[in-house]
């Protein structure tokens, strides 16, 4: 499941206006980077300019003959969306001029999305359990960008929810959340997702867990 998301269209910064001054080869850099957006500035030199072509490859996204982003010459920002966690992109901006000709394509910027969260089980007993989560797999992620998590618990095939926030600001940054009075033998789908830089990212994949059923006495 996926937390709320902004609409598939894209979303645009306004500059100072169409006559801002611009050359037929600009220069892009990354701005931000998410789970699924990227946010990529651009600015030219001299000249006018009608209007701006991005180039995006990566994560099946095939490049401007098969997938052309047209910008607007008003705007300089823009995001892409819709992009996938933990995957590598290439970027990279050129403009038209008044005259119906593209300029040179800019230096090619390479951006990797933020990995995706990942949940595992650090305990499990009859009534709790705790877990942990992390961006990417391993411990040689790149430093978490998160401010924030959303904790989401769910009852397989009986009642049970639960939601929480937790703050990873601070020394000692907290990404452990500790659930009690589970019931015994039964299962739980557990969903996390973290706060990046102005909006909630993609819920995690769920993880399945079951608490450990009661013990049976032995009779003799």
């Amino acid at each position: 499941a996926h937390g709320p998301r902004p609409s598939s269209a894209s979303r645009h910064k306004a500059a100072n206006g169409p006559d801002r001054p611009a050359s037929r080869q600009g220069g892009g850099s990354p701005e931000g980077l998410w789970d699924t957006e990227a946010v990529t500035r651009y600015e030219v030199n001299t000249g006018k300019v009608l209007q701006y072509q991005i180039c995006i490859k990566g994560g099946g996204r095939l490049g401007v003959e098969e997938d052309p982003i047209l910008i607007p010459a008003t705007e300089t920002q823009h995001t892409l969306e819709d992009l996938i966690p933990g995957t590598t992109y290439e970027l990279a901006v050129r403009s038209l001029d008044e005259a119906g000709r593209w300029g040179l394509w800019s230096p090619l910027q390479v951006v990797q999305t933020v990995p995706q969260i990942c949940i595992a089980v650090e305990g499990l007993g009859e009534t709790f359990t705790t877990f942990t989560w992390q961006r990417g797999a391993s411990a040689d992620s790149p430093p978490e960008p998160d401010s924030t998590y959303r904790v989401h618990v769910l009852g397989v095939g009986h009642p049970y929810e639960f939601e929480a926030t937790i703050s990873a600001e601070g020394a000692m940054p907290q990404r452990m959340c500790r659930l009690e009075d589970l019931k015994p033998g039964l299962q739980y789908k557990v969903f996390v997702r973290g706060y990046l830089a102005d909006h909630w990212g993609l819920w995690s994949e769920g993880l399945l867990l079951q608490a450990c059923p009661l013990m049976q006495p032995e009779c003799k």
